[in-house]
C-alpha cells in the first residue's frame, strides 16, 4: 500500500474521536480509495490515489497523521505488509502501527430522502469546521433532510465547482432546539 494526502486530505484525520474509549474511531480508515474519520458526530471522508493492495480496511492512528510536518510536497503513506505504516513528512519517517478493529461501515448512514434546504456557509462562520478548512478550502455546503437526521456537508477549494469536494461526510446534530 503507498498513497499521498495533500495538506487538505490530511485535515480529516482532526474528525477522527480524540479519545481511548472508542479506539477504532481513534483511527484513520482506508477503505477502497477513501480515508475516513469519524468521531460518533462527525463523518468525514476524501478520496485518495495510490496504490492499494489490500480488500481489508487499513486503519491508521489519527494522532500519527496529524503529528507529521507537511512541507510542500505531500504526505506519502506506504505499508510493508508487516503491520507497520511510514508516514514520511518534510522532516523525515514517522514509524506507526496499523491498529486492530473494525472501522463501521458508514455508506448506510448517508440519507436517501430528499433534501429540505441546503445552505453554503464561510469558514469565518462555522469555527467547529475550521480545523478541517485548511489551505485554499473557501466554503462548506450543507444539506438537511428532517430534524431527525444527519446533515451532510461538503468542504469545497476555491474557485471550484460544486462537485469537486475536497472532504465530504456527515455531522450528527446534537439536538434540536
Amino acid at each position: 500500500m503507498e498513497f499521498t494526502l495533500t495538506k487538505e486530505q490530511q485535515a480529516i484525520a482532526h474528525s477522527a474521536a480524540k479519545d481511548s474509549m472508542r479506539p477504532v474511531l481513534a483511527n484513520v480508515c482506508l477503505r477502497n480509495g477513501e480515508l475516513i474519520a469519524a468521531d460518533g458526530f462527525i463523518l468525514a471522508k476524501t478520496k485518495v490515489s495510490g496504490e492499494f493492495t489490500t480488500e481489508n480496511d487499513t486503519l491508521i492512528p489519527s494522532r500519527d497523521i496529524l503529528r507529521a510536518k507537511q512541507g510542500k510536497n505531500p504526505l506519502r503513506i506506504s505499508g510493508n505488509g508487516d503491520n507497520k505504516v511510514e508516514i514520511c513528512d518534510k522532516d523525515g519517517v514517522i514509524l506507526s502501527e496499523m491498529q486492530p478493529g473494525n472501522f463501521p461501515k458508514v455508506d448506510n448512514l448517508y440519507p436517501t430522502e430528499q433534501s429540505v434546504f441546503a445552505i453554503r456557509i464561510s469558514k469565518e462562520v462555522l469555527s467547529t469546521m475550521l480545523k478541517m478548512m485548511v489551505g485554499n478550502s473557501d466554503c462548506i455546503d450543507f444539506t438537511f433532510y428532517s430534524d431527525k437526521s444527519a446533515i451532510a456537508y461538503k468542504i469545497f477549494n476555491r474557485y471550484h465547482d460544486k462537485e469537486d469536494a475536497t472532504i465530504s461526510g456527515i455531522a450528527m446534530p446534537m439536538c434540536r432546539n
